[in-house]
């Protein structure tokens, strides 16, 4: 039986890619690119104030969800309700809702999240803060249903993950090229290669 050679391309790539995940466990983020101090910001629970007594009608524009993550619309857009949300909560973070399914970054006017269909799912000011919430989903996610992540509001802890992680995807993905290299593949290829697993 003859071996087509996308079977023998696929079969080595899994062989490196497996060998090498197995001696050098991928790291989390954002977990290991924080601070110690942001960890323990992260690891609270977020407990809105309640903004209204319960026997004042609220109009359509100011209704509000009790106890309740904030929904990707509120957390991005920045509306009114979440500021006053956020300027009463000593929580150092923002909750934001991601669906299933591979995303992009996409540059418009603002940074956006797309779906592969090019459908914006929501905007940024910030590319770091964009990457923020791609990365925390991105390496080797197995996570099926929507999932909730927690982002820092503070710029600076947002810069300063990212930068690390980014760090680490550029010694990580060179250390695949290697490993790529050492099974006689071309450099080339290699990161051909290693640029495939990565971005898994």
């Amino acid at each position: 039986m003859t071996k087509h050679p996308e079977d023998v391309l696929y079969k080595l790539k899994m062989d490196v890619e497996n060998e090498f995940f197995a001696e050098n466990p991928i790291k989390k983020f954002p977990e290991d690119f924080l601070s110690g101090r942001m960890k323990k910001e992260l690891a609270k629970r977020i407990s809105y104030p309640r903004l209204f007594k319960s026997n004042i009608r609220l109009t359509k524009d100011h209704r509000i969800r009790y106890k309740k993550k904030i929904s990707i619309a509120e957390a991005m857009a920045g509306t009114a309700l979440v500021g006053a949300m956020e300027g009463k909560s000593k929580a150092k973070y923002v909750e934001i809702g991601l669906p299933a399914g591979r995303l992009k970054l996409k540059m418009e006017r603002k940074v956006q999240i797309c779906f592969e269909s090019g459908a914006v799912l929501m905007e940024f000011s910030s590319l770091e803060r964009a990457k923020y919430v791609l990365y925390s989903r991105k390496i080797r996610s197995t996570s099926s249903g929507q999932a909730v992540y927690k982002v820092p509001k503070s710029e600076i802890a947002v810069k300063r993950a990212v930068a690390r992680y980014e760090k680490y995807r550029a010694e990580i993905r060179e250390k695949l090229v290697k490993a790529f290299m050492a099974r006689n593949v071309e450099r080339g290829a290699a990161e051909g290669f290693a640029g495939l697993v990565i971005e898994e």
